[in-house]
């Protein structure tokens, strides 16, 4: 058995199919697909279902995945021990995100990881809030970016709290709260129809709970987790918009009137999360103690705290709790 055959099926599973897992390897669709046979004819059995779009593991399959992605972080980890004892830092991590702090804080997280690991090799995955959890849970990302809210349904995953935001109101032109420099009252938005980020507002909406929370029954009627796309709907005057300041530090905004929110606490907490039943590699822990400390995107409230560390400086995941 290869090992070269191992990577590639975890890279069909992480990427749902031959074709995606080709570009994200590099290695040609015929490549990929003989790597995938080679090892179900080693281990005697089906491990994918070719027939279903999204391809699909078979029992088979999903009794093997988890002993597939030991093994891979089993080499990993014994090559960084190996390098760490020239002081090298080398590997692979793959770091989720969503959309604003993809745009507004990642570019410069990559420069500084660019600049103190260089050999480090990072991946991005620009996911819903609700598939970052299950790429986390699967393994196919190391750590990821997201709000706490809403609630994470797996109890594996920690986090460290790293900043908090306001929520604003986007206004369209013409409407009555346009005017005017005073916070506007939650109460005053209970009768307007509402734009909200997220992809499904009753599940994964932050705006939705919070007013929800507050006695608001709100009517939305568009939701989007794409900032631009949220304003463009406001500037069309399709309803007021409630989002996250830095969506709104990374969009468009000219032609809409952002208007602050009067409650204090209407705030969106941001987190870095691991799943704690992994084992993290020494360039994971790099990149998660680089996070804490590099500057924050332009008006985030920085809550970071010091984690606790083990022999070397590294951050222990696998013993803090979120």
């Amino acid at each position: 058995m290869q090992l070269d055959w191992l990577r590639t099926f975890v890279a069909v599973v992480d990427h749902h199919g031959f074709s995606a897992a080709s570009d994200a390897i590099y290695r040609s669709q015929s490549r990929v697909s003989a790597h995938v046979a080679a090892l179900e004819k080693e281990l005697g059995a089906v491990l994918i279902d070719r027939q279903l779009r999204p391809v699909e593991l078979t029992d088979y399959g999903r009794a093997f995945i988890s002993s597939a992605r030991r093994i891979l972080e089993e080499i990993e980890s014994g090559q960084s021990a190996v390098d760490a004892v020239d002081g090298l830092m080398t590997g692979s991590v793959t770091l989720g995100t969503y959309p604003s702090a993809g745009a507004a804080f990642v570019p410069g997280l990559l420069r500084s990881a660019m600049d103190e690991f260089p050999d480090v090799r990072i991946g991005l995955a620009e996911r819903a809030t609700w598939a970052l959890d299950e790429a986390l849970a699967s393994g196919s990302v190391d750590l990821a970016l997201r709000p706490l809210r809403p609630v994470s349904r797996f109890p594996d995953l920690r986090h460290r709290v790293l900043w908090r935001e306001r929520l604003q109101l986007v206004v369209p032109p013409g409407h009555p709260l346009a005017d005017g420099d005073e916070p506007v009252p939650l109460a005053a938005i209970g009768n307007d129809d509402l734009i909200v980020t997220g992809n499904d507002f009753k599940h994964d909406s932050e705006p939705y709970a919070a007013l929800v929370e507050r006695g608001i029954a709100p009517r939305v009627v568009h939701c989007s987790d794409q900032p631009q796309t949220l304003v463009q709907l406001v500037q069309a005057g399709l309803g007021l918009g409630l989002t996250n300041e830095l969506a709104l530090r990374i969009a468009l905004t000219d032609g809409v009137r952002l208007r602050e929110v009067a409650d204090p606490h209407l705030l969106r907490h941001v987190g870095v999360f691991w799943n704690a039943q992994r084992q993290p590699s020494r360039a994971t822990q790099a990149l998660l103690e680089l996070i804490l400390r590099v500057p924050l995107p332009e008006g985030m409230i920085d809550v970071r705290r010091r984690l606790d560390v083990v022999a070397g400086g590294a951050p222990e995941l696998a013993v803090v709790a979120g």
